[in-house]
């Protein structure tokens, strides 16, 4: 990560305080996905038995492998994102970085082009800054983020005294600092 260029005055840098296994969109996606892939399974031995290895069976098996797979690889690449990620505040900028698969990542969007921050802090002052509210299925936990120049910047996770970098934020949005 690049420091911030005159007359920007950097605020806060860090990176995750801890690495969620699951994120707010899973609580709609795992469930969906596991439904889905226990139906193509049941489909697949069932009927497999019955009738043998025809075309829909064979498909049946193909989309629970796949969906299993999606679960898997969603997991894995949000681990990968978290390890990698840096995040920064300036005066005038949220700025956020990783690297996916040997791949950089990173987004510096204007204060003044987010919505306020909406921070979830937990025990111990470690929390996420989330900008703009953000969905509640929010692609790959996030990684669509850090490629749309339109979209908000991707969420703060689990930041270590996310409270003060909140308030940090809010200030500079209003040009208070």
């Amino acid at each position: 990560m690049t420091a911030p260029q005159p007359p920007e005055v950097e605020l806060w840098r860090g990176k995750p305080g801890g690495y969620p296994v699951l994120s707010r969109s899973d609580a709609v996606l795992v469930p969906f996905n596991l439904v889905a892939g226990a139906v193509a399974a049941i489909i697949f031995v069932v009927r497999g038995r019955d009738v043998g290895l025809v075309p829909t069976t064979i498909a049946a098996g193909i989309i629970s492998v796949l969906i299993l797979g999606y679960l898997v690889v969603r997991l894995v690449l949000r681990q990968l994102v978290l390890r990698a990620a840096e995040y920064a505040v300036t005066d005038q900028h949220v700025v956020t970085t990783t690297k996916v698969l040997g791949r950089d990542l990173g987004r510096t969007v204007p204060l003044d082009r987010i919505g306020l921050p909406v921070l979830d802090e937990s025990e111990g002052g470690t929390g996420t800054i989330r900008f703009g509210g953000g969905p509640l299925v929010d692609g790959l936990s996030g990684i669509d983020d850090w490629s749309r120049e339109d979209a908000p910047p991707p969420p703060l996770v689990r930041i270590p005294d996310a409270r003060r970098v909140h308030d940090l934020i809010v200030a500079a949005q209003a040009g208070r600092i």
